[in-house]
């Protein structure tokens, strides 16, 4: 595309988190990160570089799939896989965020604290 045609509007990029079909439990979304984490915890690990690595995709998809379950109003789930962050991170900022958020969206304020 040539950018001095200004005929032509470039797309707009589509968060997934708009379709939220894709999101749904067993969604592809969600069953993707389940099974990613599935695999890297069955996995048989080298050494430690592997180990680290491991768990660094592994609080990824954990947080993702927490966050899946928060924008569909799951919370007892959400809560659940962001919990599993802060288990090898305990200071870990998005995961501390998201349990406080989806605390107060189940009305447990003084727990969002």
């Amino acid at each position: 595309m040539n950018i001095s045609d200004s005929t032509q509007k470039p797309p707009t990029p589509q968060p997934w988190f708009e379709n939220k079909k894709e999101l749904r439990p067993n969604g592809s979304i969600v069953a993707r990160y389940m099974r990613v984490i599935n695999t890297l915890e069955s996995a048989a690990l080298a050494d430690e570089g592997d180990e680290a690595e491991m768990t660094k995709t592994c609080m990824q998809s954990y947080m993702n799939m927490a966050l899946c379950h928060m924008k569909l109003g799951n919370y007892g789930k959400s809560l659940s896989a962001a919990r599993k962050v802060l288990e090898w991170r305990e200071d870990h900022s998005k995961a501390l965020y998201v349990c406080g958020k989806v605390l107060r969206h189940m009305g447990e304020f003084s727990r969002a604290r």
